[in-house]
C-alpha cells in the first residue's frame, strides 16, 4: 500500500468497524464495585491478605480491568492523537488529585513522592497512561518499518516482563505487569470473529480453572504451593494464568447476562470518577464501630461497601455537572 494515503503520524489496522458494545459499559460497573469492595477490606483487617475474599477479588480484577481498556482502545484507524486524549484523561485528574492531596497534608513532598512512586496515589491512571503510549508507539513504528504489530508488542510486553524487577520507579514493574493483559485485550478486540465463535464453549472452562486456581493466589507472594521456589518467574506465569482464566470466563458472562444491565452500564460510564473519589470517602468512616471476626464482619463491610459505592457514584455525577470539575477530577471533556 502507498503509504502516504496515510497520515505521518498514524496508521491503520485491517479490520472493520465495530460497534459500541453495551456489556463493556456492565463489566467496568462490576469491575469498579470490586476495587471499592477491595479497598474497603484493606481499610478495615490489618491482615487482609489472610481473607480468600480479597485473594479472590485482586487475583483478577486489574488485570481485567487493564484488559477491558486494551479492549474499547482498538480502533481501525488509530492516530497518535489518541495519546493526548488520553494524558487529558488520565494524567490531568493524577496530578490534580496528587496536588489535593499535598494540600491536605501540608508536604509538597507529597508530589514528589508520589511521582516517584505513582503507587502511593491514583497508579492506575498513571499505569494506564503510558502502557497506552507504549501501545501507539509500537504499534506506528511497527507500520513504518513493515514490521506485523503484534510481534513487535509481543518484544516489547516480554521485554518489559524480563526487566520489570530491575527498576523500582515511575511505576515501571506496574506498566510492565499490565501491558501484557492491555494488548491481549488490543488484539482479541482485532481478532474478535474467532472468540464470538468459541468464547461461550470456553466460558465454563475458564471459570472452573480460575475458582480452582485464585484460591492459591497471594497478592505479591509465590502462590501457596510454589513458596518453597526462589524462582519469581514462576509465581509471574501462575498469576498470569490466573487472570486470564477470569478474563476469558468473565468477559463471555457479561457477554451473555449483562448486556444491558442499566445500573452497572450507568456505573461503568464513571468508573475513572469513582476510581478517584472513593478512597477519600472510606477514609471518612471510623473503624471502631467494624467487628474483625465471622459473619459479622461481612455484613458490617458489605455496609460499609455499599455506602462508599453509593457516595462516590453520587459525588463524581455531582462534579460532573460543573465542566471544570468534571474535566480537572474526572478526566471528562
Amino acid at each position: 500500500k502507498n503509504k502516504s494515503q496515510f497520515p505521518i503520524i498514524g496508521y491503520k489496522h485491517h479490520n472493520n468497524e465495530k460497534k459500541k458494545l453495551p456489556w463493556i459499559d456492565s463489566l467496568r460497573g462490576w469491575l469498579i464495585l470490586l476495587v471499592v469492595l477491595g479497598h474497603c477490606i484493606q481499610h478495615t483487617l490489618t491482615n487482609y491478605q489472610s481473607d480468600i475474599l480479597f485473594r479472590y477479588i485482586y487475583s483478577f480484577h486489574m488485570p481485567l480491568f487493564v484488559f477491558v481498556s486494551g479492549y474499547v482502545s482498538y480502533k481501525n484507524k488509530i492516530q497518535c492523537d489518541s495519546v493526548k486524549k488520553r494524558f487529558f484523561q488520565l494524567m490531568v485528574p493524577f496530578v490534580v488529585w496528587t496536588g489535593i492531596s499535598a494540600l491536605i497534608s501540608s508536604n509538597a513532598s507529597v508530589i514528589i513522592n508520589v511521582i516517584l512512586r505513582p503507587e502511593q496515589g491514583l497508579w492506575f491512571l498513571w499505569a494506564l497512561f503510558f502502557i497506552s503510549v507504549i501501545n501507539t508507539l509500537c504499534c506506528h513504528i511497527s507500520y513504518k518499518i513493515g514490521v506485523n504489530e503484534e510481534l513487535v508488542n509481543i518484544v516489547v510486553a516480554a521485554v518489559l516482563m524480563i526487566t520489570m524487577r530491575k527498576y523500582c520507579y515511575f511505576a515501571y514493574p506496574t506498566i510492565a505487569k499490565f501491558y501484557l493483559y492491555y494488548i491481549v485485550g488490543f488484539y482479541i478486540r482485532k481478532h474478535d470473529d474467532f472468540f464470538v465463535r468459541y468464547g461461550k464453549c470456553m466460558m465454563f472452562p475458564a471459570l472452573l480453572l480460575f475458582v480452582v486456581s485464585a484460591y492459591f493466589f497471594q497478592l505479591g507472594h509465590m502462590p501457596s504451593f510454589l513458596s518453597g521456589s526462589t524462582n519469581p518467574f514462576y509465581g509471574i506465569l501462575f498469576n498470569a494464568c490466573v487472570a486470564v482464566f477470569a478474563i476469558v470466563g468473565f468477559v463471555e458472562v457479561f457477554k451473555c447476562c449483562f448486556d444491558k444491565h442499566m445500573f452497572l452500564s450507568r456505573l461503568g460510564g464513571v468508573t475513572l470518577g469513582v476510581y478517584a473519589i472513593h478512597r477519600p470517602i472510606m477514609s471518612l468512616f471510623p473503624l471502631v464501630w467494624m467487628n474483625h471476626e465471622g459473619t459479622l464482619y461481612y455484613v458490617e463491610l458489605t455496609f460499609l461497601w455499599s455506602i462508599v459505592s453509593a457516595l462516590s457514584y453520587g459525588a463524581v455525577l455531582l462534579l460532573n455537572k460543573n465542566k471544570y470539575t468534571a474535566f480537572l477530577l474526572n478526566g471528562k471533556r
